[in-house]
């Protein structure tokens, strides 16, 4: 029949007011569905050039159920990936019949007309069109529905609607949405959980909104996201870091989870993780619970190689996070001994920041509590260093220049 070229003419039956039956208009919808599922680029082809798409359309909210089945069977396949055809979707008020099918509790219609949404919304202007019908609420809703089907088609709309920025702030932020994105990090839904990271990331910069995410149980679900894949995990960890930088909630991030995570992705091959990693852990390690789990995380060893870094804002969070972990936690010195965090706590001295220079002298007196580490550091003249910052004109330098000679001098004496 497709080669015979059958699909335009049955097309162009819809439009014919001699097909007035129900029967006659089921029997024509009937076989136009069966040549679109043998060739699809045909089927489209021929209802694009008669322009039957309008009619189908129509057709959807047919009081038999027959009809409107087949309709919304063919307006779900024929119109994504053909733009004209998609158009006259638009245009033709399809998407609130769509958006209706969601809403209708009729599992096949709500599965036909997502299978459609979940096609189209993969072009941003049409992403944008979706959202503007109204369909975001009930695709929202259907992420958690009992059919897997069902699911993993709204997963993919709602995904192509967060990559397209088809939905504002003030969508996501609305009190009808934000519950549903909460919950789906913790889904059982994998599909979802990036998108929903993604858009909390997004709005994790506003002190506001991270209080309502923490209300709503949010931090769970995205520290649990920060061990998948590469993508997700940024987008958990961009959220996780906003909060670490927020003294609310530092106290809480360690019962979330967060701390044995966070240490993995300080060791991220993608720049952006790792850099993100390295904030919330500096941030965390301000947090007196904090410190005992983050020095058991093999955090203080990541940090201690990351110090040898070029990059100034890298150095300032490596040197951060030493100066609070070895201060709660003198002991862990002996992680940074073993990679040579040593030395590059000691080349810090010379940096041209007075800032980081009393930072790394502070460190190495907490060091120096730690007897085994003192040897270390004596033996890479660290005290000529020392000496020489005492001729700082930057007084903090100069305390912590003191306060480092004398606790190397005390455990010198003591050994």
């Amino acid at each position: 029949l497709l080669e015979a070229g059958a699909a335009s003419p049955l097309a162009a039956m819809l439009l014919s007011p001699g097909t007035g039956s129900s029967e006659v208009v089921a029997a024509v919808l009937e076989c136009l569905s069966r040549l679109a599922d043998s060739g699809l680029t045909q089927a489209q082809r021929a209802v694009r050039n008669v322009g039957a798409v309008p009619h189908l359309i129509q057709l959807m909210s047919h009081q038999d159920g027959r009809i409107s089945r087949f309709a919304t069977s063919l307006v779900s396949s024929l119109c994504p990936g053909d733009v004209q055809n998609a158009e006259q979707l638009f245009e033709s008020g399809g998407l609130v019949l769509l958006s209706e099918q969601l809403d209708s509790g009729d599992e096949r219609a709500q599965l036909q007309a997502l299978s459609a949404l979940s096609q189209l919304s993969a072009e941003p202007v049409q992403a944008h069109a979706i959202v503007e019908n109204g369909c975001l609420t009930s695709t929202l809703q259907l992420l958690e529905h009992p059919n897997q089907e069902l699911r993993a088609y709204a997963a993919i709309t709602f995904g192509n609607l967060c990559s397209a920025g088809a939905l504002t702030p003030a969508q996501l932020q609305h009190p009808s949405v934000l519950p549903h994105l909460v919950a789906m990090l913790s889904s059982s839904n994998a599909l979802a959980k990036g998108p929903a990271a993604a858009a909390i990331a997004s709005m994790a910069n506003q002190p506001s909104l991270r209080q309502s995410l923490h209300e709503l149980g949010g931090l769970p679900g995205l520290a649990a996201l920060l061990e998948l894949d590469v993508e997700t995990s940024y987008h958990a960890v961009q959220a996780i870091a906003q909060f670490a930088a927020d003294e609310r909630f530092r106290q809480v991030l360690p019962e979330a989870g967060a701390i044995g995570p966070l240490a993995g992705l300080l060791s991220s091959p993608q720049p952006h993780v790792q850099h993100c990693a390295l904030s919330a852990v500096a941030n965390l390690s301000f947090v007196p619970s904090a410190v005992g789990p983050l020095c058991q995380s093999g955090a203080l060893t990541v940090v201690g190689q990351m110090l040898f870094s070029h990059d100034a804002a890298v150095q300032t969070m490596c040197l951060t996070t030493l100066c609070n972990l070895l201060g709660g936690n003198a002991a862990s010195a002996d992680a940074l001994l073993q990679v040579g965090g040593h030395v590059a706590l000691l080349t810090q001295l010379s940096s041209p920041s007075p800032d980081a220079q009393s930072q790394a002298a502070m460190s190495i007196g907490h060091m120096c509590r730690h007897r085994p580490a003192v040897q270390a550091l004596l033996q890479a003249e660290t005290v000529p260093l020392l000496s020489h910052l005492l001729h700082s004109p930057h007084p903090a330098v100069q305390l912590q220049t003191v306060y480092a000679l004398g606790a190397l001098a005390a455990e010198e004496e003591a050994a």
